[in-house]
C-alpha cells in the first residue's frame, strides 16, 4: 500500500471516531477549596484537555496518552461566544452530583426549588442534591458529567449554526 492510501485510511478512521465516539465533560466545583475544573476526554487516555483555576487564571493542559503538551493560561471571552459553544455541545447522558448549603436557610429552599424546576426543562439523566439546611458556612460542591460528539461541536462551530 502506498503512503496515499494510509493517509487517506488514517483520515476516514479519524472523520468516524469524530462522529461516532463520544467526548466525556467533567465539570467539578468545590467552593471550600476554591476549586473549578472541567476536563474533557476523548478516546482516553489517547486525548484528555483540563481547565483548571490557578492563581485567579483559568488555565488550559492538553494531554495526549497522559503526557502535556500544551499548557496555556486562557483569555477571556465575551459571554456571546462562551454561549455559542455551550449550545453546540447539544450534550447527553448528564449526570448532576450537587450538595450545598447556605447560612440563611430560606436562600438553601429556594435554591433547592429552582434545581429542582430547572431540571424538569433539561434532559437530565440523575440528578442528586442534598440542601444543608444547618449549614454554618456557604458552600456548594458540583459534580456534573456529560457526553457530546465531537463531530457535531465542530460542524456547529465551523457553521455558526448554535441555536
Amino acid at each position: 500500500m502506498d503512503l496515499i492510501s494510509v493517509l487517506i485510511i488514517a483520515i476516514i478512521v479519524l472523520v468516524l471516531l469524530l462522529v461516532f465516539a463520544a467526548a466525556k465533560m467533567v465539570f467539578t466545583i468545590n467552593s471550600d477549596k476554591e476549586q473549578m475544573d472541567l476536563t474533557v476526554l476523548w478516546l482516553y487516555p489517547f486525548l484528555k484537555i483540563a481547565v483548571k483555576n490557578q492563581d485567579s487564571k483559568s488555565v488550559l493542559t492538553v494531554y495526549v496518552f497522559n503526557r502535556s503538551i500544551i499548557r496555556s493560561v486562557l483569555k477571556d471571552r465575551d459571554r456571546r461566544g462562551k454561549l455559542n459553544i455551550i449550545r453546540s455541545l447539544k450534550l447527553r447522558d448528564i449526570y448532576i452530583d450537587a450538595g450545598y448549603g447556605f447560612r440563611d436557610p430560606a436562600i438553601t429552599g429556594v435554591t433547592c426549588g429552582a434545581i429542582n424546576a430547572v431540571s424538569r426543562f433539561i434532559n437530565i439523566d440523575s440528578l442528586q442534591h442534598r440542601p444543608d439546611f444547618f449549614a454554618v458556612n456557604d458552600y456548594i460542591n458540583l459534580n456534573a458529567s456529560a457526553k457530546f460528539s465531537v463531530g457535531t461541536v465542530l460542524i456547529n462551530l465551523l457553521k455558526g449554526n448554535n441555536k
